[in-house]
């Protein structure tokens, strides 16, 4: 069948064949591409949001270093990394409150850290010191 049609006929369906074959691949691969791009920004989010908890950790750190070094010395100057790490603290959680707001069982878990550091504010940290 393929013989009884002319040389051009022939080429001109090779080359459709080829250009279809071509065209399939090209949006196979931009769809995987727009995949990957998705991926890599959920990847990307990902480790702002733990940075940001790692800045949490590092504030309350911090907080509790500037405290100890108040109560042991009795020095104004000790109270720097604690003020610095309250500041730190919000700066940190209110960025990871931002990142994570589209996800309400994060924001739940936000809420009760914050109101635990609230917490050690008051009871452990300002008790100490206005006792001292």
């Amino acid at each position: 069948m393929l013989k009884d049609l002319k040389i051009g006929t022939r080429l001109g369906a090779a080359i459709s064949l080829i250009v279809i074959i071509l065209v399939t691949v090209i949006v196979i691969g931009s769809a995987n591409l727009g995949h990957y791009a998705k991926a890599s920004g959920w990847n990307t989010h990902t480790y702002q949001v733990l940075e940001q908890g790692q800045t949490i950790l590092t504030s309350l750190i911090n907080i509790e270093t500037g405290q100890r070094g108040f109560l042991i010395a009795g020095k104004d100057e000790f109270l720097e990394p604690l003020n610095k790490g309250k500041q730190n603290f919000d700066i940190a959680f209110d960025t990871i409150k931002d990142l994570t707001s589209d996800n309400p069982k994060q924001q739940e878990r936000l809420s009760k850290l914050k109101n635990n550091y609230e917490l050690f504010i008051k009871n452990a940290i300002e008790t100490s010191i206005n006792k001292r």
